[in-house]
């Protein structure tokens, strides 16, 4: 669902919520924060990425004796997630205008992964972790599973191959508030904001 501005069209804010693009709304009208965004001519642009709003998830069986069987013949849904994010994307940088993305409550990790794989798309970026971290996942079919992670040093790692555009950051964990920080010093950026609660 792609809202855009009643004038010029300045930029495009992608939106990433557990409720798909229904979070746009408000009893029916577009929310107070999308009326502000499109009275500063920006649009905004939310889809139902798989596993949220009218995409109910094709979960993938996972077998409990032997998980790498199922991980290694289906994609995660996190990687099916964060494809749909950035075909979202895609769309937005085709409207010639800056990007913005936003990435609420469940959805943060996939928006920053996202994020890291779009290469130079996103401008700025707001994203919402809760100390998210691939480490503290018990369960094989947990959403947001992802083999390997560990090894590539877990969400701040990931978010590390992406660009060093604006990045503010709500309720990141110290682990990957280091990474980021670390990063963004090294390729002589400004460093991520940590938005306060």
């Amino acid at each position: 669902l792609f809202l855009r501005p009643a004038g010029e069209l300045k930029g495009t804010k992608v939106v990433v919520h557990p409720e798909g693009k229904k979070s746009l709304f408000t009893e029916g009208k577009p929310s107070t924060e999308v009326t502000q965004a499109l009275a500063k001519g920006l649009g905004v642009l939310s889809i139902d990425v798989l596993g949220t709003g009218e995409s109910p998830a094709a979960k993938a069986k996972v077998d409990p004796k032997f998980p790498p069987y199922t991980w290694c013949y289906n994609r995660p849904l996190l990687t099916e997630q964060v494809r749909d994010v950035l075909l979202a994307l895609a769309h937005a940088r085709d409207q010639g205008k800056p990007v913005h993305l936003v990435g609420f409550g469940s959805m943060g990790p996939v928006a920053m992964l996202a994020r890291s794989a779009s290469g130079d798309i996103v401008a700025s970026a707001e994203i919402e972790l809760d100390s998210f971290q691939f480490a503290n996942l018990k369960d094989t079919s947990h959403a947001h599973f992802l083999p390997g992670a560990l090894r590539y040093g877990d969400l701040g790692g990931l978010a590390c191959a992406g660009p060093v555009t604006e990045l503010k950051i709500k309720k990141p964990s110290r682990e990957t508030m280091e990474w980021l920080t670390d990063f963004h010093k090294n390729m002589a950026a400004k460093p991520p904001i940590v938005i306060p609660e």
